[in-house]
């Protein structure tokens, strides 16, 4: 399958062209099936014209035309097209000297404008004080103690090797903390995993971005702290 040059589309741009422009002629311009183009369209929430959309345009009827919804949480603003899995970022053109560099579109709202929307949109959780609600990623991790606590204290010889992870009130209160976290993820759409047996890093999908979610802590020991304290979330740093 020959690749083509990766094609940046604005979301208001593109949605001007599927609602003028039937999305089977403008599939076979970007070189793809109108099934993959549409997909695409309803990935980034753009409306596509209803069945018989055409049919009344021509014969001079009157049509609805659906608004063009807000961007959705972790969604770029443009939409690509031309490249696949194999080679993400499209074939890079043999003359880089030559190749023409649009300049990018700048920010309609401000930072903070962005920050109040979000705020607004995003839903709240009621989460209880224990883990009686547990996010599936935390209840994985404690149902995988549940065999390593049986087996650490049926032995003779307790090994903190073989000790659960998740028994301390240090644990068992980061416990809380990312689950509440990761309900709050969920709700709103995003998708939460991790890696690991006694992960200190988790991954959620918000949109199209993957975002690292870190909580490190050093617990107290013997009356002083290890090392400074570093009980914090990680900056949400999107890939």
């Amino acid at each position: 399958m020959a690749l083509t040059m990766q094609t940046n589309i604005s979301r208001e741009t593109l949605y001007e062209l599927v609602w003028t422009t039937p999305v089977r002629t403008l599939a076979a311009q970007h070189g793809i099936s109108d099934v993959a183009f549409a997909k695409t369209c309803k990935q980034h929430n753009i409306p596509l014209p209803p069945r018989g959309h055409w049919a009344k345009l021509e014969a001079g009827k009157k049509v609805y035309r659906q608004p063009l919804p807000e961007r959705a949480l972790g969604m770029p603003r443009d939409v690509a097209f031309g490249a696949s899995k194999w080679n993400y970022y499209g074939s890079a053109p043999r003359n880089l000297v030559e190749l023409e560099l649009t300049p990018p579109q700048p920010f309609v709202e401000t930072l903070g404008e962005v920050r109040a929307k979000l705020t607004k949109r995003v839903k709240k959780v009621a989460v209880s004080r224990d883990l009686s609600m547990a996010h599936p990623v935390i209840r994985k991790l404690l149902e995988a103690d549940i065999p390593r606590r049986e087996k650490y204290l049926a032995s003779t010889y307790r090994s903190l090797y073989d000790a659960p992870f998740f028994d301390s009130p240090f644990e068992q209160r980061r416990l809380r903390a990312l689950n509440a976290l990761f309900l709050c993820l969920e709700k709103n759409d995003a998708r939460v995993t991790s890696s690991g047996k006694n992960p200190e890093e988790f991954y959620a999908r918000v949109g199209l971005s993957d975002v690292s979610i870190g909580a490190v802590e050093e617990p107290i020991v013997g009356g002083a702290m290890r090392k400074p304290p570093t009980s914090q979330f990680q900056k949400l740093s999107f890939a």
